[in-house]
């Protein structure tokens, strides 16, 4: 999945580091969320409606996957981005808001799955810019803050815009 392609870029100068096994460790987390995405896709079946409890199941597990590759964007920002050449640390954003772009199109319109993945990113970023890069403490903070609540405005959206009945998730969960 593209979880591992755009983790394996963002690792990429991890491995020069001195210590690279939070690289490994990283690496091991992304591959884990995408087999268990992966797995999640063939264990849904979407050829007929699913059972209240099924339904919730999934919601569920979407919803910890989310969580725990918001955690793995964040770890691999706190222990990253304070290592990086500028040039790097601008990748490194790139790829990290990207990744929350993609995840305001989709996880949206289950629960709080968005949010699980791009609170830790974004409070991260602006955590290490605060931390380790006062010289561009006002483009990162400020514009990471307006970009990632545009996404959120954006994201809470998704459960009125227009969609057929079929592509649309409505829970049925307990919050």
């Amino acid at each position: 999945p593209m979880l591992w392609l755009a983790m394996a870029v963002m690792l990429a100068p991890a491995w020069s580091l001195d210590a690279a096994w939070p690289a490994a460790c990283l690496a091991a987390v992304a591959l884990a969320s995408g087999l268990w995405r992966l797995w999640f896709m063939l264990w849904i079946d979407r050829d007929r409606p699913l059972e209240a409890a099924t339904l919730c199941s999934a919601e569920r597990q979407v919803q910890v996957n989310a969580a725990l590759s918001g955690l793995m964007w964040s770890a691999a920002t706190v222990w990253l981005m304070p290592h990086l050449t500028s040039h790097q640390a601008t990748l490194h954003m790139g790829i990290l808001l990207g990744a929350s772009c993609v995840a305001s199109f989709y996880m949206s319109l289950i629960g709080r799955s968005f949010e699980w993945i791009a609170i830790p990113s974004a409070a991260s970023l602006i955590g290490v810019a605060l931390w380790t890069r006062p010289e561009q403490l006002l483009e990162v903070v400020v514009g990471t803050g307006v970009f990632v609540v545009a996404l959120m405005r954006g994201a809470s959206t998704a459960s009125w815009m227009p969609m057929p009945k079929s592509s649309r998730f409505t829970s049925t969960c307990a919050s």
